[in-house]
């Protein structure tokens, strides 16, 4: 990588080519932001910017990472860092394996957990068992955990209503 070296404890977890004249590095401990300049008549020089990955800004466990489409901004403690990849599909894959890193859990995980907060919060709220309520429904059928209503009785009630206004239109007559 220019003028960076892994440390003995570094691995390489994401890296990029140079986009835009911006290149990327991830590693199990920094982020690694290469930028290229050239002025007139000069060399090219080649500006590194690291950040730890304990640097990002996490807030309610949720690190501080925006995507939009193929940019990402990152916010670190230090500053803020913004990179433009070749593609959509690669700043997704940046952007999980960066939340991966700095979480220690996948995308998977964390959506449970989210949900199941959510399903907490009805359980405190409503007094009740969603999940077992959902199971139950499920298991037993959704017209016998309601009322006790099935099929059958849905047919007769229809037909028991359609007789009876039968009946008030011939007494019309």
């Amino acid at each position: 990588m220019d003028n960076y070296v892994l440390g003995p404890d570094e691995a390489l977890l994401f890296e990029t080519e140079y986009y835009n004249d911006v290149r990327v590095a991830l590693t199990n401990l920094n982020f690694i932001h290469f930028k290229k300049f050239k002025k007139f008549l000069s060399r090219e020089q080649v500006v590194v910017a690291v950040f730890p990955k304990e640097e990002l800004k996490v807030y309610k466990g949720v690190p501080q990472i925006k995507r939009k489409g193929k940019i990402i901004e990152l916010y670190f403690t230090s500053g803020d860092a913004e990179v433009e990849f070749s593609s959509v599909s690669l700043a997704q894959k940046f952007e999980r394996i960066f939340v991966n890193l700095v979480t220690d859990k996948s995308r998977a995980i964390r959506a449970a957990e989210k949900v199941r907060s959510a399903i907490d919060v009805v359980d405190t709220a409503l007094g009740i068992d969603t999940v077992e309520a959902v199971k139950d429904v499920i298991g037993i059928g959704i017209s016998a955990k309601i009322g006790g209503i099935s099929a059958k009785t849905v047919k007769s009630a229809k037909t028991t209503a359609a007789a009876a206004a039968a009946k008030k239109f011939s007494k019309r007559k």
